[in-house]
């Protein structure tokens, strides 16, 4: 009697160790980024909130959506990506070409040697990104943004988040 007892109770801790113990080499999210993504909605949260430079920022990344075209094309082959921002008349005025890597919930770019991270969900047709920003990084967003007279109202110890939503654009 002891002894069923005692299978009993260890059959159960052997099959969750068997279990828990498969390969995690594969990433079925890694594979699945791969396609054309189109940005839907850009916005920042101020964890520091300045009524004199938060309005204007907001602004600003409302404005970059509404007079800009934010594309990114994820390829398995090389794990690459291409980002591209177009104005309204189709001139394309940012374009960078990056690596990636994907480790659990993070989006791992390099551009350049340098290694950005990323926070990131990914259903079958929307992809969020997210990362923390200070009054540094934020400031060089807004230079490209053509946008530098509203980093200049940023207080010293400005942080935020800002949040990507993308759609996968349909391949017809």
């Amino acid at each position: 009697m002891k002894k069923i007892l005692t299978i009993l109770l260890t059959l159960p801790l052997v099959v969750l160790f068997l279990c828990s113990c498969s390969s995690d080499e594969s990433d079925p999210v890694s594979s699945s980024i791969a396609g054309e993504w189109e940005t839907s909605t850009l916005t920042i949260y101020s964890s520091t909130y300045n009524e004199t430079a938060d309005p204007y920022v907001k602004k600003a990344f409302n404005d970059l959506l509404t007079e800009n075209k934010i594309k990114r094309i994820f390829k398995e082959e090389g794990k690459t990506v291409e980002t591209s921002y177009t104005n309204s008349d189709g001139t394309e005025i940012i374009y960078a070409n990056e690596a990636y890597e994907i480790k659990k919930d993070s989006l791992y770019l390099t551009h350049n040697g340098n290694i950005k991270s990323y926070r990131y969900t990914l259903s079958q047709n929307i992809l969020t990104t997210e990362w923390d920003v200070n009054k540094t990084q934020l400031t060089t967003i807004l230079s490209q943004m053509d946008k530098a007279s509203v980093a200049i109202r940023l207080p010293d110890d400005y942080s935020g988040k800002i949040t990507l939503v993308e759609k996968r654009k349909s391949s017809n």
